[in-house]
């Protein structure tokens, strides 16, 4: 497998991701099917999976990857109409209810075993396209929707049955989890888990829960169109991060607690307010590649 990712590689697969048309509507619209979007998980320029070493990272360090997924929801497009699409995703083995979960960690037990583990970079569905309109950008949110998010995993379908990806019901599941190894380091291993916190209440009881801290991300790209890949770029989320250090009496990397000093940078570049940090800029971890 090359280390490096090569744009030019997806595209035989970006051909495949556009969506078909179906029969026009009465009401005036196309109803397209098919996937919606592609996701490429990199670390600047290299593949994150179980085999590429990852360079170049918070404070110069290197380190292997151990786990990489996240959940994504309220898909949406925008139309040069300026018209909001809704998508709705397709039920399978990686989506459900309207959420999808990409997964790029290619090997069992943390990426310590030799065995393969399945992954998943799509996301399919189908919209309903007002007559005439194109496509022109792509809207989802990184998480898991409130009313699902604290729900028993034992008892959820495939994707939200993943107990790898759940915190607790008061706490629900991980929206985000990427953990690594950091290579030459006393800090064996430096995870990133993002979620809802400050949450209460007691849903098993027939409670409602709240939180805080809901924690989800809004992503919002422009000159996307179906065939487009999304990248998520790891090296971007830590560029700022103390990955060789850590804060005294808070564990290694960040679990979204308030009060942990290297969850600051963390938050900025998936664009959440944290704490008292102050306002948040827009996410710069998801971008656009653009099919050619």
């Amino acid at each position: 497998m090359n280390k490096k990712l090569l744009i030019s590689a997806l595209l035989p697969s970006l051909m495949l991701a556009a969506c078909s048309n179906d029969d026009n509507d009465d009401n005036g619209t196309e109803t397209q099917t098919g996937t919606i979007m592609q996701f490429a998980a990199t670390s600047g320029d290299i593949a994150v999976n179980c085999d590429n070493k990852l360079t170049g990272l918070g404070e110069g360090v290197e380190a292997d990857l151990q786990s990489l997924a996240f959940y994504i929801h309220d898909v949406q497009l925008e139309t040069d109409t300026n018209q909001i699409v809704d998508v709705k995703l397709a039920t399978n083995d990686w989506q459900q209810e309207n959420v999808a979960l990409l997964d790029f960690t290619n090997r069992l037990d943390d990426c310590a075993s030799a065995d393969a583990k399945p992954t998943n970079s799509n996301v399919t569905g189908s919209y309903e396209l007002p007559e005439g309109a194109e496509v022109t950008g792509v809207r989802f949110k990184v998480g898991v929707p409130f009313e699902l998010n604290h729900n028993d995993p034992a008892e959820a379908d495939k994707p939200l049955n993943r107990a790898d990806m759940f915190w607790n019901w008061q706490g629900g599941y991980k929206f985000l989890k990427a953990d690594v190894a950091v290579n030459g380091s006393a800090i064996a291993r430096w995870n990133i888990h993002m979620g809802s916190t400050g949450c209460d209440g007691d849903p098993v009881s027939g409670g409602t829960t709240s939180c805080v801290n809901p924690n989800r991300t809004q992503v919002e790209l422009g000159s996307f169109t179906p065939g487009d890949t999304v990248r998520f770029d790891y090296q971007t989320l830590v560029a700022e991060a103390t990955m060789a250090t850590n804060t005294p009496d808070t564990p290694p990397g960040c679990m979204s607690k308030p009060g942990d000093p290297e969850c600051v940078s963390i938050f900025n570049k998936m664009g959440l307010e944290y704490g008292d940090s102050g306002a948040a800029p827009a996410q710069s971890v998801f971008t656009v590649v653009t099919a050619e």
